[in-house]
């Protein structure tokens, strides 16, 4: 779960007869978070049945508003399917709090699906402050974990590259086991230093159809063990394969990375590496193994 990779940390559902509650929990959160909430961020003309549910599947988690108008709400009652659809297909992907107005009656019925759900009950709090710091604690504390995770990959990965090597009969690089880059220095990156500022740098729009022209464009090259092809990257991001005969086309894209520790992805249709800030290239196979397939020197 990339928590700075949504749109909205919060989707704040709720009757319209409840708009008012929502609308001070919005003020109450946004100064600390990203919040969505249909009147603040809908634009004139929207289409509710297609803005609603595309920024409910870009938030990370749903607000339920629970109250006696949430039984008559169609629009709530559809968003409450939608969040507890995402939440059983991948809890730490979606999550579900339902916050009520008012104490479970015959009235105030429990939505389906929220009975399980550990919830805030606004009229046992002090008021809509205290909503919003439980709110912004849970944050925190997803925030937390997913450094954790974060931290511990890296970790993992580091003790599988210092053991890392990968050889075959035409071409054997052999690992450094302290450093986990190969003992062949005339092939590391820093005997053929980049510019550093490209590792970082992601030019928008994303990049044009591949032209005769876009060589002038390289900024970069990967080098893949025992791999004919040269393959290089453009100031717009796209990644070109040029055969032994001189022939190109784009096969890829860089991206910005997913962890701390790389400075950018190479991603194809198909697979996705990892590039270190010193111009290392890796994967991961299925096997948990991670070795070093690559590097990157200058065009």
């Amino acid at each position: 779960m990339d928590i700075n990779g949504y749109k909205w940390h919060f989707f704040i559902a709720h009757a319209s007869a409840d708009a008012a509650v929502a609308e001070s929990l919005r003020a109450l959160l946004a100064p600390h978070c990203k919040v969505f909430l249909d009147n603040y961020c809908l634009l004139l003309g929207d289409s509710w049945e297609e803005e609603l549910p595309a920024a409910q599947r870009n938030s990370l988690i749903t607000v339920v508003l629970v109250s006696s108008n949430t039984g008559k709400a169609y629009y709530q009652n559809e968003e409450i399917a939608g969040a507890i659809d995402m939440a059983r297909e991948d809890k730490d992907k979606h999550r579900v709090v339902p916050v009520f107005l008012e104490e479970p009656s015959d009235i105030v019925a429990i939505p389906y699906g929220l009975r399980s759900k550990h919830r805030l009950d606004l009229f046992n709090m002090d008021g809509l402050p205290a909503v919003s710091r439980r709110l912004l604690e849970l944050l925190d504390k997803l925030k937390e974990q997913q450094n954790f995770v974060i931290d511990n990959h890296e970790k993992d990965l580091n003790d599988k590259s210092q053991k890392a090597k990968t050889s075959d009969h035409n071409n054997e690089w052999n690992v450094n086991s302290e450093t986990g880059v190969p003992e062949d220095y005339n092939k590391q990156p820093n005997n053929n230093p980049i510019n550093q500022s490209q590792f970082t740098q992601y030019p928008q729009p994303g990049p044009p159809p591949f032209t005769a022209n876009m060589a002038n464009s390289y900024v970069m090259r990967c080098v893949f063990v025992n791999d004919p092809n040269a393959y290089y990257v453009t100031n717009s991001n796209a990644i070109v394969m040029v055969n032994p005969y001189g022939q190109a086309m784009q096969v890829g894209r860089r991206i910005p990375p997913i962890f701390p520790n790389l400075a950018w992805m190479y991603q194809t249709a198909s697979s996705m590496y990892g590039v270190t800030f010193q111009g290392y290239i890796f994967a991961t196979f299925p096997n948990g193994q991670t070795l070093q397939i690559g590097y990157v020197t200058n065009p």
